[in-house]
């Protein structure tokens, strides 16, 4: 699982859609069918004779393509709400009109560029469920379960609202100001190698990718 994002100075402005679209069909504007058709064709090959569940998001702001498979579909996040925490981190921080102190940056660039999971602890604890929730809510990231019990590994994400994360974090929002999002930004941009896996595999040398991975072990060589 995987939340990237990938920069384009070409790139528009542009939301992607909010309404429900054809599952595994990918849409935009007139102009673009082959690009629809194309995406959609290479999207479901590259799932064909896989087993377990996969859910896929694709917008493209050039273009404003849109794609979508299982969007709805439930996943425990792992490591990806690590992004999740960092952004609810961030926009508390701009509600108390307060810099993040310098702890909280040395445990945000542990948590995000190595994905330490004791960073990532420490600042779900600081923050609390209250201010996750609120940064939910703000986002309308309404499929988001936030993990209880401290389990924040077990919080229940879906492809729709890892793109609605990733929308907010790279276009102008009322959420996150530029600065949060440039530093956001910033640390998914310098993610060690060893945490690189998945998602950006064959991203073209000149474009800057923002991820934050996740895993879970399974039984029997599975994973999540």
């Amino acid at each position: 699982a995987g939340a990237t994002a990938t920069a384009s100075a070409a790139a528009a402005v542009s939301p992607a859609p909010q309404t429900p679209i054809r599952e595994g069909i990918c849409i935009g504007p007139p102009g673009y069918r082959s690009l629809e058709a194309r995406l959609s064709a290479d999207i479901k090959g590259a799932l064909r004779g896989r087993y377990g569940d996969h859910a896929v998001t694709v917008y493209d702001r050039a273009t404003s393509v849109y794609c979508a498979l299982n969007a709805a579909h439930h996943f425990d996040s792992a490591s990806v709400v690590k992004a999740i925490i960092l952004a609810a981190l961030l926009r508390w921080h701009q509600e108390t009109g307060e810099p993040l102190s310098a702890n909280e940056k040395y445990l945000a660039t542990l948590m995000i560029t190595q994905s330490d999971n004791g960073a990532a602890t420490a600042l779900w604890n600081e923050l609390g469920m209250g201010r996750l929730q609120h940064f939910l809510d703000l986002a309308k990231m309404n499929q988001t379960e936030l993990g209880t019990g401290g389990y924040w590994g077990l919080t229940q994400v879906t492809a729709h609202d890892e793109m609605l994360l990733l929308e907010l974090l790279t276009a102008g929002s009322s959420v996150l100001d530029a600065h949060s999002r440039s530093y956001q930004l910033e640390l998914m941009a310098k993610v060690i190698s060893s945490q690189r896996w998945g998602t950006p595999a064959g991203a073209p040398a000149v474009v800057t990718v923002h991820v934050k991975n996740g895993w879970l072990p399974g039984g029997d060589d599975e994973w999540h």
